[in-house]
């Protein structure tokens, strides 16, 4: 407009002194400039979509290589140019536990970043960013009165707009990505759907980092509880390729091997076990056997002695249904199997004393029923082991009289 008028001024001021040639340049001229202009601005328009497209491109980038949360704020706050209506850029993970922002990173208008919290947001701001999950438009910062507790950061920033954009993943706000400007700014529609794009992208990178973080937690979690478990833990994969996975170190103090030792020896594992077991366990390698209950093994340690374990192993498959890998704990049982080895011993012996004694020996439970009623028993009171076993002793040595008062 500004050209045309010119161009009408210069017409009605030199009418009588311009000729048609000159006329028909100045023209000709004055259409090349206003198609200069306008090339002008497509380039301007097109750099700025490039942009625009570059950042998306960062973001789509750190979603696939599983950036950590840290990097990709960094992404976000360093790759949104000024040029596209960010002097300064900042993202507010939001805290589940208080509903209150933080700020992770900011960039300021003089390329600065911090990492500590820059401001905060008035309740009513931050509840029709998370919860209504509409972006916030402010043009003046320094007038509106939900950041005037902001106020002396603004100026001292020379900031001025602001676009808050929530940042949505699952239909959950877990950020805010802030935008401000040094210079008052009207952000158009198209500004405002770029910038609720890369908030959406960037959301989606935020929250499978949150995730891959949380699973890194809990592996590094369970990690530590099967570092330090006294039993065995172990993995076997029976397909694609059958080996041992993973092994703790618990597998040392019993078997006397190392991890290192049964992964880089595949045929270790059935070496360590006792010869007459090793057909159980080729059942379980190839999937037969059932694993719905404990069973016992037997294990040779490395110096040649020999230990129990009781093993309780669950099956694993795969998507299709086939058995794909075994979870196992093994346990060492040795000095249980000792116990009860000596146990029945005694037992053995103390049957052989009382069956030759000459005296009846008599054993009740707590509620007088016979437990043991040896052979010198039967010949004395003239009842056999059948019939007293599992009743009350004082029916048959006590006369009937007594039975009422007894019961």
């Amino acid at each position: 407009r500004l050209i045309r008028r010119q161009r009408q001024m210069c017409i009605r001021d030199s009418y009588q002194a311009m000729d048609a040639e000159n006329f028909n340049a100045l023209k000709a001229i004055s259409k090349q400039l206003e198609l200069g202009i306008a090339h002008a601005r497509l380039y301007r328009d097109a750099r700025e979509r490039m942009s625009r497209l570059k950042v998306l491109r960062e973001i789509d980038q750190a979603i696939i290589a599983r950036h950590a949360i840290d990097d990709i704020l960094e992404i976000v706050i360093t790759n949104i140019p000024a040029g596209l209506g960010a002097d300064a850029v900042a993202v507010s993970l939001l805290n589940g536990d208080t509903d209150l922002p933080w700020v992770f990173r900011m960039r300021l208008p003089n390329g600065t970043i911090i990492k500590e919290k820059a401001f905060d947001l008035a309740e009513s701001l931050l509840h029709w960013l998370e919860v209504r999950k509409d972006p916030v438009i402010i043009y003046d910062l320094g007038q509106d009165p939900r950041v005037q507790m902001h106020q002396k950061a603004i100026q001292d920033q020379g900031l001025s707009s602001y676009l808050g954009v929530p940042m949505v993943s699952q239909d959950k706000t877990i950020a805010i990505l802030h935008i401000l400007t040094t210079r008052p700014r009207v952000f158009g529609q198209e500004d405002v759907d770029f910038f609720i794009t890369l908030a959406g992208q960037a959301a989606i990178a935020i929250d499978n980092a949150m995730l891959l973080e949380d699973i890194k937690t809990a592996e590094e979690k369970y990690r530590r509880l099967a570092e330090n478990a006294p039993d065995i833990i172990y993995k076997i994969n029976l397909a694609p390729e059958p080996g041992l996975e993973y092994v703790n170190p618990a597998v040392t103090a019993i078997t006397g091997y190392s991890p290192a030792e049964f992964y880089t020896n595949p045929g270790l594992l059935m070496e360590a076990v006792w010869p007459d077991d090793r057909g159980l366990m080729e059942d379980i390698l190839a999937g037969t056997a059932p694993l719905n209950k404990p069973f016992i093994m037997r294990m040779r340690r490395k110096d040649g002695a020999w230990r129990w374990t009781e093993q309780r192993m669950t099956p694993i498959f795969d998507a299709s249904g086939n058995l794909a890998a075994i979870e196992g704990i093994g346990r060492d049982i040795t000095e249980s199997k000792r116990l009860e080895e000596n146990l029945e011993e005694a037992l053995s012996q103390m049957r052989t004393i009382t069956e030759s004694a000459q005296d009846a020996i008599i054993m009740l439970d707590p509620e007088g029923r016979v437990t043991y009623w040896n052979p010198a028993a039967e010949q004395i009171l003239g009842y056999t082991c059948a019939e007293v076993m599992g009743k009350v002793l004082h029916n048959f040595i006590a006369p009937q009289r007594y039975h009422d008062a007894y019961d």
